[in-house]
This record gives structure tokens, sequence and C-alpha cells, in this order.
């Protein structure tokens, strides 16, 4: 493992990014960083997880004021950005995923949501994906309903009980928890609330962290003035395998925080939701949507698989 250069003693705001093989996506992320965060000091740390795309050769080459923790092996998301905790030195803090693109002088306005509002201890921004759609980024914390909200179309289907579950890109507000694709915390909170927990490998950590935070007092807040390009899923896998790991992370925080009655009863919501769709899809014809019917039944498989505690 090694970094470089210094750390900067009067930085505004420590930027943490975690790579690993991303390498065209992390130079956009890092490009679009700079460029649209011109009155800010800037710390930018790259803690890249062993990637065999040059991604450290190119962040040396091409960003010699970003430091890098070039580590030896890929020790997960978790203990990778608690390095770039450790080593920062910002007034907040930022993770930010590399398969990101910063909108509009984003961070900017996430520093200037948290200085109007002291009493928040972190936000997130508005996510999109590349052609400028809506990406969802602020959720209510992982429960029962929410996951037969969530697993099952029936629901959406019934406005009335919405009103817990539903997504109000429009409204900057509290919420459970935002995204760590790109996670704006002031310091004050994050010495109060400690690192990211290394029990969550990837996916579950930012879910944890928020909750932690709300638990000291802090809470979080959804920022629709600030917009952030998310590549979902170009930095961990496809669609499926990707909401597959989500359920593991969930299962984990679940554990963690609600005991095992909980998740015995959470898994059977998923089996329930899971059989429930993935009958709907094998009734479908099978030259209806071809990809897209073989993708919903592999997912649905996988979350009744899980459900049951078995590998997906």
């Amino acid at each position: 493992m090694n970094a470089h250069p210094a750390p900067l003693a009067s930085a505004d705001v420590s930027v943490i990014v975690v790579s690993y093989n991303t390498r065209s996506l992390l130079e956009a992320c890092l490009r679009s960083l700079l460029e649209q965060t011109p009155s800010l000091q800037l710390d930018v740390i790259v803690v890249d997880n062993a990637s065999r795309d040059g991604s450290a050769d190119a962040v040396r080459g091409a960003f010699p004021h970003v430091r890098l923790i070039a580590n030896l092996e890929n020790v997960g998301f978790a203990a990778a950005s608690n390095q770039g905790i450790r080593a920062s030195t910002g007034a907040y803090l930022l993770l930010l995923n590399p398969d990101t693109v910063v909108l509009d002088r984003a961070v900017e306005r996430l520093v200037d949501y948290l200085e109007h509002h002291p009493d928040v201890g972190a936000c997130g921004p508005r996510l999109c994906f590349p052609d400028g759609t809506y990406q969802r980024s602020a959720y209510p914390w992982p429960s029962i309903v929410g996951a037969l909200y969530e697993y099952s179309a029936l629901f959406r289907r019934l406005p009335a009980l919405a009103p817990a579950w539903a997504d109000h890109p429009e409204v900057s507000r509290p919420v459970g928890y935002c995204s760590g694709a790109c996670l704006l915390v002031r310091r004050c909170c994050l010495e109060a609330v400690g690192p990211l927990d290394e029990g969550y490998r990837m996916y579950g950590e930012d879910v944890d962290w928020c909750t932690r935070m709300w638990r000291c007092g802090w809470p979080v807040h959804y920022v629709r003035e600030a917009s952030v390009v998310h590549h979902l899923g170009a930095a961990t896998g496809d669609a499926a395998m990707r909401r597959l790991k989500e359920l593991r992370g969930k299962l984990h925080y679940l554990a963690k925080w609600h005991g095992p009655a909980y998740v015995a009863a959470y898994r059977l919501a998923v089996l329930l939701c899971g059989l429930y769709r993935y009958g709907r899809w094998r009734l479908r014809p099978s030259g209806d949507g071809t990809a897209e019917r073989a993708d919903h039944l592999a997912l649905y498989r996988g979350l009744v698989r899980l459900s049951l505690g078995r590998a997906a």
C-alpha cells in the first residue's frame, strides 16, 4: 500500500473515492469533481482496491494532486472507505463512487445545505442515470412492509399504502438513509458515529452508517438541488446480481439491528414476493421480451433462494 501526496491541512471537503477496475469511469469522475467544485478546497483521496486495469497508474499520471492509497488486495468497500476516512482532514467528508459524474456544482450545493442546516449530520443528492432520468437515492429504513413494497408489484398499485414508502424526488427532506454513491458527512457527525462497519463487504454499509447517525441525534437529508450522474451497476455488475447483493446487505443489517425473529419474518416476506413474481414471469410467453423475462426469472429465483438461506 502506498499514498501520495501529503494531506491538505485546511481542506473544506475530503472526498473519498474507492475504485476497483473502473479506470475510465474513475477518470471522468475525478475530472467532473474538480471542474464542478471551483470554490472549495478539496482533499481528494482515491483508495484503489488492487485494480487490474491500470486505475492506480492513471491517477498517478493524470491527477498528481489526488492522494492515492493503492491496496495490494481488494479489502472491500467499507474497509477501503475507512482507510480514506482515517487519512482525511476536511471539515466535511464526501463518499463518492467512481462511477459518478458531478453536475452543476453539486458538492458545493451539498455543503451549502449542511451550512444552512447545522442540525443535519449528512446529506445526499438527487442521482440520475446518464440519460438524465431520475434514479432513486433516498430511502426509508429496511423493513418488512418495505420488502413487500419493493419486491411485490401489488403494493405499488395501492396508493393508500404508499406515504411511508413513496419517493418524492422533488422535495428536500429527512430520509432514513441516502445512497453511499454520494454522501456528504460533517466532521463532528463522523466523530460521534465512527467509521463504516467493515462487517459489510459491499451493500448495506451506507444504511448502517445513516442509522447510527440518526441514533446519535444527527438526521440525514436528501437534497434535490444537487444532482450527480450515477452509472448504476457499472462498478458492481449486472442488475440482478446487484439486487441480490443488496438483499444480502439488508439481511446483515436487519440481523444486527433487529435480531433473528425479525430477519425470519423479513425472509418470509421476500420469499412470498419472490414466488409470486417468479410465477408471474414464468407464465409469460417465452417470446415476449425474452431477455427481460430471463433477467426477471434469474432475479426472483435468486430472491427465493436467498430468502431460504441458500446461495443465489
